[in-house]
């Protein structure tokens, strides 16, 4: 995909385009051609420019409308907090809360990911009534203290197309263990799926999430 067919694709000048290159949010799959899944993963999120939530804040959200407590923020923070989530759209939430993990896609051999599957936290995408992926791909949450490593260890490398999804959060994963087997969480991730019906079940899910905070 040229810069040109990207920036009419997601709605920014290619000037823009390129900046999302060179930090990284969009990849090229040659010299002066960028990788369309990258492309489309960028674009399942919708960006209307307003600023993401500090991760604190994010996982707080996932904690709130899972019908946890969130101790890490304080009272007024999280009183804010909650009055945000009564006006969101699931839609906003899904943009809102992307910088809870910094999310990558790599591409490993078969006989390593049960291995990768052992030491990531997975969502539970069956509690929103979706199957077990079909093609063995493998998906989760793990600190982002270990992901060079499990990289490393792995032979792992960067693929939009990749059958392994791994979200590296700066949040301690010993904090957040319980939220990650909630189903918000599993919602929120496939909010943002490239597979239609994945994103419809998703953002279906989160609000009624949502219905529920409104008074």
């Amino acid at each position: 995909m040229s810069t040109g067919d990207a920036a009419q694709r997601l709605g920014l000048s290619t000037r823009q385009v390129r900046k999302l290159v060179v930090a990284g949010a969009i990849k090229e799959a040659a010299r002066g051609v960028l990788d369309a899944t990258s492309v489309d993963h960028y674009a399942a999120i919708d960006r209307s420019g307003t600023k993401a939530w500090a991760p604190e804040t994010a996982w707080a959200a996932v904690a709130l409308l899972a019908g946890l407590d969130a101790p890490w923020l304080g009272r007024d923070q999280t009183a804010r907090l909650r009055r945000r989530l009564r006006d969101v759209t699931p839609e906003q939430l899904v943009e809102r809360a992307r910088d809870r993990a910094t999310v990558v896609h790599y591409s490993a051999h078969r006989s390593v990911l049960p291995r990768i599957g052992a030491q990531i936290a997975r969502p539970p995408r069956e509690a929103l009534g979706l199957a077990a992926t079909m093609d063995g791909s493998t998906d989760g949450y793990l600190a982002a203290a270990s992901l060079d490593r499990i990289v490393r260890d792995n032979a792992l490398k960067e693929d939009p197309d990749g059958n392994l999804t791994l979200r590296a959060t700066a949040v301690e994963i010993d904090a957040i263990e319980t939220l990650v087997a909630t189903d918000v969480l599993a919602a929120l991730d496939l909010a943002a799926s490239l597979d239609t019906r994945e994103r419809y079940v998703a953002l279906t899910y989160l609000r009624e999430a949502l219905a529920r905070r409104r008074p």
